[in-house]
């Protein structure tokens, strides 16, 4: 039925005047229809994505293929418009005898000469801009490392005294040691699982006293003062290095704010904090989904801030009101507990994300946030047969 329309309509429109104008207006438009929906095609192919079409469509790939067809339509029109126009209307070539008897034509090869000149300047143009927009919407498929360590058990304690929430410190600080065990296990298999990026694990414990003086001194009245003096560790390694990867430190502490909401992690730039306290504590049940989710979350926003001017909270955002978004501010355990469990990103976030990094970087962190790998057979056996713990729902 549509094909009997679409013959009736291109029918129609080769008995109107202006058929010559639609038909090469038309042909460059099923090309690139065919062209957008190859690439849609390979990218779900070559990174194992399903891209819901309107993603495709806001994404840098369509702008990129856009570039790419344009630039070649446009050489092509550039190299031949008005070739077949003159050559109808070239006179015939003149006989040998009276070549010789005339004057060769120079001006007409000079003309010649400067078309072909023009040509060749218009094509380099045109390249060289489509060159300049691709580069600018290609994304930052390189990404930094993200290096993680675990604050000493009560490195805080002087800026929160109540951190043991109860328990005896021997068991707190056992619980604590055992869960940094775990998370370096999970480490290495969200490494294992992806090439986006990497995640680093500093074995040495962090203390205060790494930090200045002066640095202990200001973090202490600073609201904040776990993320204050991680923020100023952070910049001495600058300092001292010239570069140093992303932070995120792992305390039992809580994080301090004011008010009695629970932070579980706070972020500036290219430092985050992470607390289990928030949690219920490094021995509370889900601790390990915890840690594990907040890893992924905390390496996606510090890179989204480095390259996407991504802003944390994001602009606009109702406080208490959550939908299960990983970059939502959770008002509570039970609000974190079901992000954890069904933790995703949105539609806005993932666009983002596959134009920022490209595929492979969206697909392994929508994945990851997902936690399907934590709960799968090998990994759970792994936790529970090795380090004796048990995952919520298991």
């Amino acid at each position: 039925m549509v094909g009997e329309l679409w013959r009736a309509l291109l029918d129609y429109l080769k008995r109107t005047p202006y058929w010559p104008v639609l038909e090469p207006l038309l042909l460059v438009g099923f090309l690139y229809v065919g062209v957008c929906i190859v690439s849609y095609q390979y990218l779900q192919w070559r990174y194992q994505v399903t891209l819901d079409l309107p993603l495709f469509l806001q994404s840098y790939l369509l702008r990129q293929v856009s570039v790419g067809f344009a630039a070649v339509v446009g050489i092509f029109i550039a190299l031949t418009a008005g070739r077949a126009v003159r050559a109808r209307a070239q006179p015939p070539a003149p006989s040998a005898a009276s070549a010789v008897q005339g004057t060769p034509p120079l001006g007409r090869g000079r003309r010649l000469e400067s078309g072909w000149v023009a040509r060749i300047g218009l094509v380099l143009l045109i390249g060289a801009g489509a060159l300049y927009l691709l580069q600018v919407w290609t994304p930052e498929f390189k990404v930094s490392p993200i290096r993680v360590r675990f604050a000493a058990f009560g490195a805080f304690a002087a800026a929160a005294p109540h951190a043991d929430q109860g328990r005896s410190r021997e068991k707190a600080t056992a619980d604590y040691q055992h869960l940094r065990e775990i998370t370096q296990f999970l480490l290495y298999e969200i490494n294992h699982r992806q090439r986006a990026w990497q995640l680093e694990f500093e074995t040495p414990p962090f203390r205060t006293d790494l930090v200045s003086r002066a640095d202990e001194d200001r973090c202490a009245e600073d609201d904040t003062p776990p993320l204050c003096i991680a923020e100023a560790f952070h910049a001495s390694l600058i300092k001292a290095h010239g570069a140093h990867p992303p932070l995120v430190l792992i305390t039992a502490e809580p994080l301090g704010g004011g008010g009695t909401r629970a932070w579980f992690w706070l972020n500036r730039g290219p430092v985050s904090v992470v607390t289990t306290s928030d949690w219920g504590g490094p021995g509370s049940a889900g601790s390990i989904e915890y840690l594990a989710y907040a890893l992924v979350v905390q390496s996606v926003m510090i890179h989204m801030q480095a390259h996407c001017g991504f802003a944390q909270p994001p602009a606009g955002a109702p406080e208490g009101v959550v939908v299960g978004n990983v970059f939502d501010l959770q008002p509570g355990i039970e609000a974190m507990r079901a992000a954890v469990l069904t933790g995703h990103f949105s539609r806005d976030d993932e666009r983002r994300l596959l134009n920022c990094f490209g595929p492979e970087y969206m697909r392994t962190a929508v994945s990851l946030s997902s936690l399907g790998w934590l709960r799968s057979g090998p990994v759970r056996d792994t936790l529970r047969k090795v380090y004796g713990v048990e995952l919520l729902g298991s």
